[in-house]
């Protein structure tokens, strides 16, 4: 199972300004327990999952998704609760929406269009299928960033191949960033159908040693010269990640203490949730709600 971190591990190392490899582990760990404890805090998963997922149909033109849709492989629709399905036809039978734009991620409805083959979805127990890619993160065109890189094994990778030849792993990606590829990154490779998303779990300087088949894709063979994408978390997540798993490494270095001394409040500081701090990244972008009572 994929680790889906919001930072990756040479991320957290650069901030806290660690070369050393001795507390790998446990910087993985402290970024495994921030992310999912983000995802808990919020309500929201914000890491890609490919699946086929059914919603009960609305009986009317507007249908309300019980989670939120990055990209729609397929939306087919069943008048005989759910023993066959129609595919319907993206623009021409049905628009998506995030409940207030079109067209602009996270979706959350699906609205048939009048001019289509349907004037409602059909009411009753799963028959709505929808496949595709779900998660939560804006402007989700651009959060599969282009490494620059791609597969060269000169013979095509394998499905079960633990490795996978790229040209430099500690290369500038499109955008310039570095490391290119780190442990803890998702990769996609390939499209369409041959689609995979892969964990690396570790690099040397040409090799990727990865995790197959990850968030709901299946392995598959990948020719020489193919695309290899890095999925780039939402950033406020990314930093929320990032500074609450540092927040978690340095109480580790307290014996996990509850409690941490801050010389610039003269005073203690207590975490046992989410850091004071991380809470407000979240709650300023609109992603955590404050508790009431």
């Amino acid at each position: 199972m994929s680790l889906n971190l919001y930072a990756t591990l040479s991320h957290i190392k650069a901030a806290l300004d660690i070369a050393a490899a001795t507390d790998d582990t446990v910087l993985l760990t402290c970024l495994r327990n921030a992310s999912r404890l983000i995802d808990r805090a919020t309500g929201r998963t914000y890491y890609p999952e490919y699946a086929v997922r059914y919603v009960d149909g609305s009986g009317s033109d507007r249908l309300w998704l019980p989670w939120p849709l990055l990209e729609a492989t397929e939306v087919a629709l069943s008048s005989d609760l759910g023993t066959t399905y129609t595919a319907l036809t993206a623009s021409t039978d049905y628009w998506l929406s995030n409940g207030s734009r079109w067209d602009v991620t996270p979706y959350q409805l699906l609205v048939l269009n009048p001019n289509g083959s349907y004037g409602a979805w059909y009411a009753g127990r799963r028959t709505v299928r929808i496949t595709g890619t779900w998660g939560w993160r804006p402007e989700y065109a651009g959060a599969w960033e282009d490494t620059g890189d791609t597969v060269q094994d000169a013979v095509a990778v394998s499905a079960a191949a633990p490795q996978i030849t790229v040209t430099s792993t500690t290369g500038t990606d499109a955008l310039g960033l570095t490391p290119r590829f780190a442990a803890g990154n998702l990769v996609k490779i390939g499209s369409g159908t041959g689609m995979e998303f892969c964990e690396v779990t570790a690099t040397t300087s040409t090799k990727l040693t990865v995790t197959r088949g990850q968030n709901g894709t299946t392995a598959a063979s990948h020719t020489n010269g193919t695309a290899i994408y890095r999925w780039r978390p939402y950033e406020v997540v990314e930093q929320a990640a990032l500074t609450q798993a540092a927040r978690f490494y340095k109480r580790a270095q307290q014996a996990y203490a509850d409690a941490g001394a801050s010389v610039e409040l003269g005073r203690l500081v207590y975490a046992k949730r989410l850091d004071p701090d991380v809470e407000v990244i979240l709650l300023e972008a609109g992603l955590k709600r404050l508790a009431v009572g």
